[in-house]
């Protein structure tokens, strides 16, 4: 025996209004994936590249009486934005250290790069450090390592870009807040431009940075 009525009714008013529901979720979801789509087809957003070279070494030595480190180091960090579209606001640290971070140096910076533009920026780090050895061991192979060095004219000196962060501008508005992992290997062979040295060619002394990314907010409007 089968009934009919109100219940009945009801129940298949609720399945049309879930149908209903179900296809207009799904009909979003592909007009905000084609848009998405469209988007990244139009823009074709790309990562900055990042270029670290023309070191040189104006000044490098170590007094073993007092452990001091004396150092004038000279380079340049060259940025490229390759989008047609999209600008970047940068806030980032520059450091420079030897290869076992017996020194560092870094200073901070914060600019706004446009499209489709390539900016260098000079620095010069020069100071006087005392470093601090955990044993007599420790410091043989410093000062053994070090005078290696210099008797060829070349050192190993690290320059890391850390603390990056980035904002992506896109017109009027700033696509979040992202924070790249920049990883820069060693340049291997700065020259020392002592009196014997003036004119020698380093064989690698630029080095192109690998940069990776990961959002960490999410789309704003500018201020």
């Amino acid at each position: 025996m089968t009934t009919s009525g109100p219940a009945s009714a009801g129940c298949l008013c609720c399945c049309l209004i879930i149908s209903w529901i179900i296809k207009i979720i799904i009909t979003i979801s592909i007009v905000i994936g084609l848009a998405l789509l469209f988007f990244w087809i139009i823009v074709n957003p790309h990562k900055m590249k990042i270029q670290i070279g023309e070191a040189s070494l104006a000044q490098f030595n170590f007094t073993t009486t007092n452990d001091t480190l004396h150092y004038d180091l000279n380079f340049d960090v060259a940025i490229q934005n390759p989008n047609k579209m999209m600008g970047f606001f940068y806030d980032m640290v520059v450091v420079a250290s030897d290869q076992e971070n017996n020194y560092v140096h870094s200073k901070w910076e914060v600019f706004y790069q446009g499209r489709k533009t390539t900016t260098t920026m000079l620095y010069n780090f020069a100071g006087k450090r005392e470093l601090y050895f955990g044993d007599s061991n420790e410091r043989s192979r410093f000062i053994k390592r070090f005078e290696e060095e210099k008797r060829r004219g070349m050192f190993v000196i690290n320059v890391k870009i850390e603390d990056f962060r980035v904002r992506v501008r896109l017109g009027k508005i700033r696509i979040g807040v992202f924070q790249p992992k920049v990883r820069c290997d060693p340049l291997n062979n700065v020259a020392l431009l002592s009196d014997h040295n003036i004119g020698k060619k380093a064989t690698q002394n630029s080095v192109e940075c690998q940069v990776q990314f990961k959002a960490t907010s999410i789309m704003e409007p500018l201020d």
